[in-house]
């Protein structure tokens, strides 16, 4: 029960990190929950975790899907709701497959703090890539208003932020 909280409250988390919500410090410490549960983890069940997070992610972030749907097609609220979970459950393989591989790495010696942020970017340049691109929700986005932090984007883009940003979440598990 506690793993299910830790991991949906990484999830909670980022989305409150977002510009939706806005609250951006919690960008730099949203992580850390997954990163306890997933420690030691079996690749498979560091999955279910990072895959756990991330649908909590989504859900909360996508929200405005729904109304979205509704609003601009035929399609009514319950199946707009049931597009939005499937879209919610495809875009959380992702997280569920960094957190996978970070564990895969580690078990095979290489520090979390260096594959957490290469498998995150990764995964986040993949999902802006043809033929469904969703270039949509990367964590670097979270900082957008924060002008010191930001202007990291000037030298390493968008992704790079998001790097730094995985980095001190693992970091601070390590």
């Amino acid at each position: 029960m506690l793993t299910l909280a830790l991991s949906a409250s990484a999830g909670l988390l980022l989305a409150a990190s977002l510009p939706a919500v806005g609250f951006w410090p919690l960008a730099w410490g949203a992580l850390v929950p997954l990163f306890l549960v997933t420690r030691g983890c079996r690749p498979q069940m560091a999955f279910a975790h990072g895959w756990r997070a991330g649908f909590v992610f989504y859900l909360v972030a996508l929200s405005w899907i729904t109304p979205t749907i509704t609003n601009y097609t035929s399609i009514g609220t319950p199946l707009a709701f049931v597009l939005l979970l499937l879209m919610a459950a495809t875009a959380a393989l992702g997280i569920g497959g960094v957190m996978a591989l970070v564990e895969w790495l580690a078990a095979a010696g290489i520090s979390r703090v260096v594959a957490a942020p290469l498998a995150w970017v990764a995964v986040e340049w993949v999902r802006t890539l043809f033929p469904l691109p969703f270039p949509w929700l990367l964590l670097g986005y979270s900082q957008y208003s924060v002008i010191p932090v930001v202007q990291v984007v000037d030298v390493a883009g968008v992704y790079g932020l998001s790097a730094l940003i995985v980095f001190a979440n693992a970091a601070g598990t390590e």
